[in-house]
């Protein structure tokens, strides 16, 4: 059922659990989690989330060494349920001492963002679990609908490509 139908009755009733994405080999290799809430783009929704790589099983030793980064989801707007596109690699990632060195070292981790008037998209990021770091992400319709996304910033210096 379309979440627009579900927010239209008198009472809302959580219960509809849907699995969304796990974890794929790579940058988000052992994990992933939700971060920011949903921005609405025209008729798709953007999500960005952060995953987790680093040793696991037999390789992993303590303590252990891991590694958090963003991506992006571009969900349908009727149901958000559908994955669009996903990025194949991280949009944003500990790249600069601020995100390397702090109280968890090598985490951005976005936890909001704002739409700015000229169409481009602030995200807010935790950074090494010690500070906040604001990254730039242009908004252009024609780059979501071919699923390009790139985050400007001094410690967003990767591009992502969403499939």
């Amino acid at each position: 059922m379309p979440v627009d139908e579900i927010v239209t009755r008198k009472h809302v009733v959580f219960g509809q659990h849907h699995v969304l994405i796990g974890p794929q080999p790579g940058w988000e290799g052992l994990k992933v989690g939700g971060g920011a809430p949903p921005v609405r783009l025209r008729d798709r929704w953007l999500v960005l989330y952060h995953g987790v790589s680093g040793p696991s099983g037999a390789e992993a030793t303590l303590p252990r060494r891991v590694r958090y980064c963003a991506g992006a989801l571009l969900l349908d707007g009727r149901d958000p349920r559908q994955v669009l596109y996903r990025s194949a690699r991280s949009l944003l990632a500990p790249r600069v001492a601020a995100e390397r060195v702090g109280a968890v070292a090598d985490v951005v981790f976005p936890t909001g963002l704002d739409a700015r008037p000229d169409g481009q998209l602030d995200v807010y990021y935790g950074m090494a679990a010690s500070r906040i770091g604001v990254a730039r992400l242009p908004r252009r319709p024609a780059d979501a609908g071919a699923g390009r996304l790139a985050l400007t910033g001094p410690g967003s210096r990767m591009q992502g490509r969403c499939r």
